[in-house]
């Protein structure tokens, strides 16, 4: 038995393992992901929870639910993480008890505000997160992975199509498009990228805008339905973002040379990566409204990368965790507010952001908490993360609720 001394409780927030990435250029996150709660008061760990784990594993993962109480426990070889191995075991967090397990050899799942997809082999089935029940269950074609999902909505793409399937019937198609090679839901579910350009992701109908997506290197993307991006990269590999009037199918402002997205800052202006030279990068913030530039930061190191946002602060993390250090930008001028070169991932609520550090790759040592709003992005409270014997990938939160360690 393998002793989980990351000791969970009833609320934590993992982003799910998901469809391939793109390979064109970063693009603004789905808005389907489990929220991140903000939590005032320093939280405690509860005493751990016991877990068989399968054989030649030695990846840990953990993974948040639309149950709030419930979550996922999967084990790959870290040599492949392109799937789990074993059992995947749902576990209460607030009772500490497992209330289900299914035994699928090798499988993938998918995670959103609404619906639990399990793929294994052949297989596609929704499953009911607080019991293990299937609620839907199909047969897919060979080589027909799911490559993107919303509430109710699952995409799977086979022979060159992309077929929308409702997570309630997933044995036929609601409808079928040429592939895109991304399949990217957008506009807080409204849209998806598709190689017939943009469509309704319920319908199927083509939108107001975008006819031209799918056609060599451009799509379209954005966080809401209000704030969309159309995004082409050329034949030397240089990407261009501009701000989309969706209704009258037309830029707003100019189109603008990036490296990455970062996130939107708010309700007024977004931010984007731009390259200085091969180590140093720059932030910029354009206006929703207009698309015209509000801000550039200084130069900052290229492993600077991941973005989010927390009460108008521009939250900044490494590439990956093998590139430690973290800083926060006021959203409103870019000046940088705090830096913290042992942060190797930053998470943010509306109002608390997350500052995790790690002893090595998968290996968080604390949690910090700051408040967002007050001036000077003071810290919260400070916790150690327990200790383990597993390997593992995944980023918990307690909730703030006391329990004994």
């Amino acid at each position: 038995m393998a002793v989980l001394a990351l000791a969970l409780v009833s609320w934590m927030f993992v982003p799910p393992r998901t469809a391939p990435a793109p390979t064109q250029a970063s693009i603004p996150h789905q808005t389907t992901h489990l929220g991140v709660p903000d939590i005032t008061t320093t939280p405690t760990w509860a005493d751990p929870i016991k877990v068989a784990s399968p054989d030649n594993t030695d990846m840990f993962h953990i993974s948040a639910t639309p149950s709030i109480d419930i979550a996922l426990f999967a084990w790959s070889n870290s040599d492949d993480t392109t799937h789990y191995i074993g059992p995947l075991v749902a576990v209460n967090l607030k009772t500490q008890t497992v209330v289900w397990t299914k035994d699928l050899g090798s499988y993938l799942f998918h995670t959103n505000t609404q619906d639990l997809i399990i793929t294994s082999g052949d297989t596609i089935m929704s499953v009911d997160p607080t019991t293990g029940t299937t609620m839907s269950q199909a047969t897919l074609p060979a080589d027909a992975p799911v490559i993107a999902d919303a509430p109710g909505i699952v995409v799977t793409r086979q022979d060159d199509r992309m077929c929308a399937r409702s997570v309630a019937h997933l044995d036929g198609c609601l409808w079928i498009a040429a592939d895109s090679g991304y399949g990217m839901i957008f506009g807080d579910s409204h849209w998806i990228d598709t190689g017939d350009g943009v469509l309704d992701l319920h319908t199927g109908k083509p939108a107001p805008f975008g006819a031209d997506a799918g056609q060599g290197r451009t799509f379209y993307s954005g966080p809401r339905p209000s704030e969309v991006f159309r995004m082409t990269r050329d034949t030397e590999g240089n990407d261009t973002l501009q701000r989309w009037d969706t209704a009258a199918d037309k830029g707003i402002g100019d189109p603008m040379a990036y490296k990455g997205f970062l996130d939107s800052l708010g309700i007024n202006a977004f931010a984007v990566r731009r390259e200085v030279n091969d180590s140093m990068d720059s932030v910029q913030a354009y206006s929703w409204q207009t698309g015209e530039p509000l801000w550039q930061t200084a130069d900052v190191s290229a492993a600077f990368t991941g973005g989010t946002d927390s009460a108008g602060l521009a939250l900044i993390a490494p590439i990956s965790s093998s590139t430690a250090g973290c800083l926060a930008l006021d959203a409103g001028t870019g000046e940088h507010i705090w830096t913290d070169p042992a942060c190797a991932y930053m998470l943010a609520g509306r109002r608390i952001a997350y500052a995790v550090a790690e002893s090595a790759p998968h290996t968080p040592t604390t949690v910090e908490a700051h408040d967002a709003i007050a001036s000077g992005f003071p810290t919260l409270w400070s916790v150690d993360v327990p200790r383990g014997r597993h390997r593992y990938r995944g980023r918990c939160r307690s909730p703030g609720r006391r329990q004994r360690r």
